[in-house]
């Protein structure tokens, strides 16, 4: 399949933590509509609205069908029915992307049996269940499926995806995204995207907010993608290569990719036809199709606020492996639908299609983490004006040092990498350390968001641990800057914590 050859981002150490997340189900395969894959959601209110995607034949004889219904479930009332849409109807597709601004759902791409990949645009009203065929103006996205899309505010960004990419890229003549679906749209040849496209849905304009591609994401398809705070967050997906388990971020601000992102614990195994999905600050990445085309039913959390990928505890009734499924956000619930499983390597399709419906209340998701051991992590804004309580919500994109990768440590000029360079200050060489602990700190430069200082000469070398760092402050303040005191109790405490922990970082 092609996976042989990916290069995957190793596993760290899985991080102790007292999440508990319990999965209720909500309905099953009783319900009137069949199962489905390649379908796609989103949610209005208390609603969660599906839009096409395969479904397989009751019979199971006949050919599966690509679906055009746009189902509506009500959350409160646990039931399932048949939007009576009207207007300019979309055709029946699947690996399509929707999502919902303000009361209207947006529909992105996808690939027909009957005419190909597809670049429209389709507006659906739910206050008339009018369908509408947008007619963007801008740079608009060429035709694709298995792409992903995130909303901020009025603005809808679409990244990646796979499709027809004309006669320019000889090499992917024979390209297959390992759907089951041949590549034959009128003899072009095919391939991956990495392409970001954003859609303001107020202007009905399409543009490509990009600057430059360093640290772009590789082009890839069926990866997932989630909108926390003004970042993008994209996690795993297929590319030429095979499936990934790598993550990326992107600013929508400075429209910069972020380079040198280094994160802790146990990253998910790489995978494609996952669901990635954010949930508060949380980015939760769930189920999908493995190296050996296996089916997952784990459970990954990437909190984006710490960077630490932690694996909970789940309980309750909890869903079978799949993938080509949707999680959505409904209200207070993380509800998860259909997909499919059972690959074969034969037919290159998979036998079983769920029809199902599982939540989970995202409060479990949203608490937890107070068992994790503290670690000190670099940060390069020594200006920040966050309030100490708020310490742990830094930017995804500030500079931070991983303390068991040290692959990043000389990739940069001189042996040493940006994000661990010395900025000057008052004669001294200082760095600023945020603790991920709730610790208070009196620090002074204007440093606040349990931030701490010190001084650090060339001639210092490497001083390795925790352990060191807190010998430093707990030892020997008078070598502090004159207004970085550590003097509670509580913060001497959580530094004689960071003593006892076994993770490390260097300090330089």
């Amino acid at each position: 399949m092609g996976n042989e050859g990916s290069q995957q981002v190793k596993c760290g150490d899985k991080l102790e933590n007292d999440i508990v997340v319990k999965w209720e189900k909500l309905a099953d395969n009783s319900d009137p509509f069949p199962g489905r894959d390649g379908h796609c959601a989103c949610s209005v209110g208390g609603n969660l609205f599906v839009f096409g995607g395969i479904v397989p034949q009751r019979d199971h004889a006949s050919e599966n069908i690509e679906s055009n219904e746009l189902l509506v479930f009500d959350l409160d009332t646990a039931s399932w029915n048949l939007v009576e849409a009207k207007g300019e109807i979309p055709c029946p597709r699947s690996g399509a992307t929707m999502v919902s601004v303000g009361s209207k759902l947006f529909l992105f791409g996808g690939l027909s049996r009957e005419t190909g990949w597809l670049d429209t645009v389709h507006e659906f009203d739910t206050e008339t269940n009018t369908w509408h065929l947008v007619e963007p103006s801008g740079t608009c996205p060429s035709p694709r499926d298995k792409l992903a899309s995130a909303v901020i505010g009025s603005l809808i960004y679409i990244f990646g995806g796979f499709g027809p990419q004309g006669n320019e890229i000889d090499e992917l003549e024979e390209s297959d995204d390992g759907d089951g679906v041949p590549e034959d749209q009128e003899g072009a040849q095919f391939g991956w995207f990495n392409d970001l496209f954003v859609y303001d849905t107020e202007t009905k304009t399409f543009s490509s907010p990009m600057q430059m591609n360093l640290g772009c994401p590789t082009p890839r398809a069926a990866h997932g993608m989630c909108a926390v705070s003004k970042y993008l967050v994209i996690f795993g997906g297929r590319d030429c290569d095979g499936r990934k388990n790598d993550l990326h971020i992107f600013n929508t601000e400075n429209r910069k990719w972020v380079t040198d992102l280094v994160v802790h614990g146990c990253q998910p195994e790489p995978r494609s036809f996952h669901t990635v999905t954010a949930v508060g600050d949380r980015v939760v990445v769930m189920g999908g199709r493995g190296l050996s085309d296996q089916h997952f039913k784990d459970f990954h959390i990437f909190d984006t606020a710490k960077r630490f990928w932690v694996q909970p505890k789940v309980e309750g009734c909890v869903p079978s492996g799949r993938g080509v499924h949707t999680a959505t956000v409904v209200k207070d619930q993380f509800v998860i639908f259909g997909g499919s499983a059972e690959y074969s390597q034969e037919t290159l399709q998979c036998s079983r299609y769920y029809n199902n419906i599982y939540a989970i209340n995202t409060a479990c998701i949203t608490t937890g983490l107070g068992c994790l051991p503290a670690v000190a992590v670099p940060t390069s804004d020594h200006s920040t004006t966050s309030s100490v309580s708020d310490s742990s919500k830094r930017p995804l994109d500030s500079e931070c040092v991983s303390s068991s990768d040290s692959k990043h440590e000389s990739s940069s000029e001189g042996g040493q990498s940006p994000s661990k360079r010395h900025k000057s200050g008052s004669g001294d060489n200082l760095m600023a350390y945020k603790l991920l602990t709730p610790a208070t700190f009196d620090v002074g430069f204007g440093c606040l968001s349990s931030c701490f200082t010190f001084s650090s000469s060339p001639q210092a070398g490497v001083l390795a641990g925790t352990a060191l760092m807190s010998d430093m402050l707990l030892e020997n303040q008078e070598n502090l800057p004159a207004r970085a005191n550590v003097t509670d109790p509580e913060s001497k405490a959580a530094l004689l914590d960071v003593k006892q922990s076994p993770n490390s970082v260097r300090l330089q």
